[in-house]
């Protein structure tokens, strides 16, 4: 068999096209730590109409936005960043509640603990920086590893970084996503309602 330079050209590209899909994905696999039963993936049509919440730092400061949405497998939940916002960590907990979604002990706020995480790392050379963080993420939970009960409470919590305008000091809050509300001793969290919505004529 002939070997041209053409011939020669085109397996150097396809070897490095398959080297950079690799560590691409090695990078990715390495860098967040997802727990057992999350993917980033959709899995399929979505089901009726995406349900958006605010995403607020701080108490007060608006971050950006939370879309919850579900199709016939899985339900999603994607954080999204706004106003140069990054973020550093993403903790989630999806509960079955009956009547509303209000947390009364601050023993159950503890972001740490909840089932659903991922953790990113700054890269470049200012280390505790922003740079290479991500502005947006989805969490996928298959229906299957959900509470009994078509409506959830949700309560999405998140690290989030960003350099204050004209300043090197880099600015570090706590967001929560839906709701912004108060227990007793004064820690605030967020929280939002959702109902998984129906698919087709199978009723799921």
């Amino acid at each position: 068999m002939k070997v041209t330079t053409k011939t020669l050209a085109i397996a150097a590209l396809c070897s490095a096209a398959f080297f950079l899909v690799f560590a691409c994905k090695k990078s990715v696999q390495e860098n967040s730590r997802l727990s057992s039963g999350i993917s980033s993936n959709y899995g399929g049509a979505m089901c009726g109409f995406p349900q958006t919440d605010a995403l607020t730092a701080g108490q007060s400061i608006p971050a950006g936005s939370l879309v919850t949405e579900n199709d016939a497998d899985s339900l999603y939940i994607t954080y999204n960043t706004t106003d140069g916002w990054k973020i550093k960590e993403l903790h989630l907990s999806v509960d079955y509640k009956a009547g509303d979604c209000t947390m009364q002990k601050s023993s159950d706020l503890a972001p740490g603990k909840f089932p659903y995480s991922v953790t990113f790392t700054a890269t470049g050379s200012s280390e505790g920086g922003t740079e290479g963080l991500p502005t947006t993420y989805r969490f996928a939970i298959a229906r299957s590893a959900l509470p009994a009960g078509d409506c959830l409470c949700l309560f999405p919590h998140a690290a989030v970084v960003k350099y204050t305008d004209g300043s090197s000091s880099l600015n570090s809050q706590t967001a929560w996503g839906g709701n912004v509300q108060y227990i007793t001793n004064g820690k605030w969290y967020g929280g939002t309602n959702y109902c998984l919505q129906k698919c087709g004529g199978d009723g799921k």
